[in-house]
């Protein structure tokens, strides 16, 4: 087992093949376009709590 690197909050920071493994199996059971469905749904949750966060900013 590789030595795993803890993050400034407790947790593990995750390898990158760690990540493509995870990833690889999600492409796999639910398929491509369902992944990349996923992804701009939660581009879109990002970008609505950004703009609560920077907007209001902006117009001081």
């Amino acid at each position: 087992m590789k030595k795993q690197i803890k993050t400034n909050h407790g947790g593990y920071k995750m390898t990158d093949e760690r990540r493509n493994e995870i990833l690889n199996r999600a492409i796999s059971k639910y398929g491509l376009m369902n992944q990349m469905n996923m992804c701009i749904e939660e581009m879109a949750k990002y970008i609505v709590e950004f703009e609560k966060y920077v907007l209001p900013k902006l117009h001081t």
